[in-house]
């Protein structure tokens, strides 16, 4: 079995974590109906990778993505935006009556 060292990651970023699992959360709850989330975090040494994941409504990420007010996606828009602004990457899985996967890599 090989360990890793989670990465040591500034302030700065470790809040913005923070603030983007927070909003994740939020979304499922109030907007996705989620009745199941689940966050798990993990390290190969080099990089964070954070998963939400939930089994809510679901909805079409490429318009969310677009930025699409009237798909009501600002928010991971935003996130995205954020994210890669610091160097991270944000992927996004969801369908319709499914549910959503979200993974942050930072």
């Amino acid at each position: 079995m090989v360990k890793h060292q989670t990465p040591v990651l500034a302030k700065q970023v470790r809040g913005l974590l923070f603030q983007v699992v927070r909003e994740l959360l939020t979304n499922a709850a109030k907007h996705a109906a989620a009745r199941m989330v689940m966050v798990a975090l993990s390290s190969d040494g080099e990089k964070i990778q954070i998963v939400v994941k939930d089994d809510g409504t679901g909805f079409d990420p490429v318009a969310i993505l677009a930025g699409s007010e009237s798909a009501g996606g600002f928010g991971l828009f935003s996130i995205r935006e954020r994210l890669a602004f610091q160097g991270g990457e944000l992927d996004i899985e969801s369908r319709t009556g499914v549910g959503t996967q979200v993974t942050i890599r930072f």
